[in-house]
């Protein structure tokens, strides 16, 4: 300790010695200057550096005995930061997660209140005071409907059990004719209604997919009658909640009629019944020994003639089976054509410098000549298998081979010399010989026709008698009693 602090004490001296130096120089420098003009600093340059090194060196452990030793200060590591970071990353992700959900929320909200909307404005058409107005049907696919919005619409077809659901698209510049079609075949009211169970699903691209299995579109029709077509709703949204795809799969569809229209048609038809039965009741005077003979007493008719049955009912206002008017199947038939003819009017876009025969004809012959070179190899000429076209009407696929060379239909079977079948003799009968006479063999029953067996080949073979005459109101005729067919008695040669 003794040493350490003699140490001490002379490195002190020593740089008060050099600090004492250092300003004495600095003094001197400053009077020369001052006096001769000399510039400051230029012989002292050596001289500082030596000082300053010694000065630093010298006050280093002075500086650190009454500190202590220098500290380094801590730096933030990355394991410091872990904790705090991922905090934050999950903080982060809890927030996107929790805007997502909203934002799907909201999008969800938005679709729904916009197939309301579509639903309402469906119903709100005019109807007939409307009808010739494509416009409105023009603003409400502009509103509801994306410029690649496509109608889907599925038909259920009843009159005929093997037939399958008919699917139709109509497409965006279709789609008002559309609408407007069915309001001008007699529909005067339509609307869509989904009961509970309504799913949704986000889909990429900010769009949101919504169905629900319990839908119906009614058709309420200008004569009185209705038309509801159950099903399945399925309705595609873009970014802007605009309808990309909107589907209607048809389960079932089932026409009605009000109950006081079938009443009222059903009224002629009643009467005249309730008339008849007055006619013919049972008169209370009538001696009952002419109902024990059962004789059929005559009918009556009333004095007007029988009603024809529900003539006044409305007739039926869709096609048969298939749940849409006549004048709507006929369009959606079209639009089914002029979906397949995409390509054709795609073809002569492409082309403008062709006329619309000439593209016709030129698209026809690439579509001809494109299987020729199916996947760069020729296809085969000719059909492969036998075709109906091959043979006349009538003919059997067997009769051209008949004619080749060493046929078995042209040569004659080997066998067929003796295989001939015996000729046909004259046998005498059993019972007599050829002659015309008459013979101890021949019945005398024998040139008569038998009389065909009274027996039903419904009934047993039992010997019961035969029935009587004929029956008149279940009552058989009294005449003669049936009698037993009884055998033949032979006679015998006496002995």
């Amino acid at each position: 300790m003794a040493h350490a602090q003699l140490a001490q004490q002379r490195l002190f001296q020593q740089q008060q010695q050099a600090r004492q130096a250092l300003m004495a120089q600095q003094a001197f420098n400053a009077n020369m200057a001052g006096v001769n003009g000399m510039p400051m600093g230029m012989q002292m340059n050596p001289m500082n550096a030596a000082q300053l090194a010694a000065m630093r060196q010298g006050m280093r452990p002075a500086q650190a005995q009454p500190q202590g030793p220098p500290q380094m200060a801590p730096q933030p590591g990355p394991q410091q930061m872990n904790p705090a970071q991922q905090a934050a990353a999950q903080a982060a992700v809890a927030n996107s997660m929790a805007l997502a959900q909203q934002r799907r929320e909201g999008m969800k909200g938005h679709c729904l209140l916009k197939l309301m909307q579509f639903s309402e404005h469906l119903s709100g058409f005019p109807g007939s005071k409307g009808k010739d107005d494509l416009s409105y049907w023009n603003s409400f696919v502009n509103q509801f409907f994306s410029t690649k919005g496509v109608f889907r619409h599925s038909v259920h077809i009843t009159d005929i059990e093997d037939q399958a659901d008919k699917q139709y698209e109509i497409t965006y510049p279709a789609l008002p004719r559309y609408f407007h079609t069915h309001f001008d075949s007699g529909v005067k009211n339509m609307q869509l209604i989904m009961e509970k169970g309504t799913t949704d699903r986000p889909l990429p691209g900010d769009g949101h997919w919504i169905e629900n299995t319990k839908s119906s579109l009614v058709y309420w029709f200008e004569s009185g009658s209705h038309l509801v077509a159950t099903g399945t709703v399925r309705a595609h949204f873009d970014a802007e909640q605009k309808i990309e795809l909107f589907e209607f799969l048809t389960s079932n569809h089932e026409e009605y009629i009000s109950r006081k229209a079938a009443i009222e048609a059903a009224k002629p038809v009643h009467n005249w019944v309730k008339e008849w039965h007055k006619v013919n009741s049972q008169d209370s005077k009538a001696s009952p020994e002419m109902s024990k003979k059962g004789k059929a007493r005559p009918m009556k008719s009333p004095q007007n003639p029988p009603p024809e049955a529900l003539v006044d009912l409305p007739e039926s206002a869709v096609k048969r089976g298939m749940g849409v008017t006549e004048a709507v199947f006929q369009f959606l038939e079209i639009a089914e054509v002029i979906g397949q003819m995409n390509p054709l009017f795609a073809f002569y876009h492409t082309h403008p410098s062709l006329g619309p025969y000439a593209a016709l004809e030129q698209y026809v012959g690439q579509i001809n000549a494109a299987p020729q070179n199916m996947n760069g190899q020729p296809m085969p000429q000719g059909p492969r298998t036998p075709s109906f076209g091959q043979f006349p009407m009538g003919a059997s696929p067997a009769q051209p081979h008949m004619q080749l060379p060493g046929s078995p239909h042209v040569q004659g079977s080997p066998a067929q010399g003796h295989m001939q079948a015996p000729g046909m003799q004259m046998q005498q009968s059993q019972q007599g010989t050829s002659s015309s006479g008459p013979s101890a063999n021949t019945s005398p029953a024998s040139n008569k026709r038998r009389r065909p067996s009274g027996v039903k080949m419904e009934e047993d073979g039992s010997q019961a008698p035969t029935p009587g005459g004929p029956q008149v109101n279940g009552v058989q005729n009294k005449g003669k009693p049936p009698t037993p067919r009884m055998a033949k008695r032979m006679k015998g040669n006496p002995a």
